[in-house]
């Protein structure tokens, strides 16, 4: 696990400020598996969060699309005979047989 919080260079890092000796503490954190760190852009205190004794803090992830595979169909007899019919059903299905043909 992984500490987001700490791995950006920001002025400033407390969320929470002790009621008794004002000292300024990190309480709230986002942690992240290893795998998950590479994704994540930036993480840092912000001002623009709901009304709390404890500041927001934002994380900037990257989302990546998963790449999807076109895979033919062969033998129109699975499909009782009737390919193009089948697909009717399916608009996602109907359009990538338009992009195969």
């Amino acid at each position: 696990m992984r500490v987001q919080n700490t791995y950006f260079t920001h002025d400033e890092y407390a969320t929470y400020f002790d009621k008794c000796d004002k000292l300024p503490v990190m309480y709230d954190i986002f942690a992240t598996s290893q795998s998950f760190h590479k994704r994540v852009r930036d993480c840092k205190v912000v001002d623009s969060g709901i009304e709390s004794d404890h500041d927001a803090v934002m994380i900037s992830i990257t989302i990546t699309t998963i790449k999807y595979k076109v895979k033919a169909v062969t033998g129109a007899q699975s499909h009782g005979g009737d390919y193009s019919k089948t697909h009717r059903t399916n608009k996602c299905s109907t359009d990538l047989a338009r992009k195969t043909t």
